[in-house]
């Protein structure tokens, strides 16, 4: 496969995760390593308005004790 030969010419191993790279520049500004049982991504969403995204397992303690709460712009007449 052409990524396999790729990989060995540069000496790299193949790593899951995702980046995320400024379209203007090309620049990676961020990035994200997958490491453990997960061995490929199937799919990536974008979270328009966004800012600070987080994620936890659902083995964990974290899951049982996490709160979130959505505030609406409503106008009152």
């Amino acid at each position: 496969m052409q990524l396999d030969e790729e990989l060995k010419k540069r000496d790299s191993e193949p790593w899951c995760g995702v980046q995320i790279i400024n379209l203007r520049t090309g620049d990676i500004v961020e990035w994200i390593k997958l490491e453990g049982a997960v061995t490929e991504l199937f799919d990536v969403q974008v979270l328009p308005g966004v800012k600070c995204p987080m994620s936890t397992g659902f083995l964990t303690d974290d899951i049982h004790n996490l709160i979130t709460y959505e505030v609406q712009d409503t106008q009152l007449s």
